[in-house]
């Protein structure tokens, strides 16, 4: 939670945070979906390691690269639980 907060602060986006900030039940809620994939902690960590060191090394083509990567892999492993595991995402 701290993480994003930075990172909608660091943006400069005005209103970014608060945004985040009314999704946060829905970003907890896809959190706990992916606890079902066994490594998927480890990986959340390496990919926010990299979207930390992006934004270090101020470069921000490559921090927006690296933040679309985690969410796209997000999504498609979503999809793929759906998938297996419809029950756990309603009608």
């Amino acid at each position: 939670e701290a993480l994003h907060d930075l990172i909608c602060d660091a943006s400069g986006l005005v209103g970014l945070r608060e945004i985040a900030a009314k999704e946060r039940s829905q970003i907890d809620r896809v959190r706990r979906l992916l606890l079902h994939y066994e490594t998927r902690m480890t990986e959340t960590l390496v990919e926010h390691e990299a979207i930390i060191a992006a934004i270090a090394r101020k470069d921000p083509a490559l921090a927006a690269k690296t933040m679309e990567d985690h969410i796209s892999k997000m999504g498609i492993m979503l999809l793929q639980l759906r998938a297996k595991r419809p029950e756990l995402f309603g009608s």
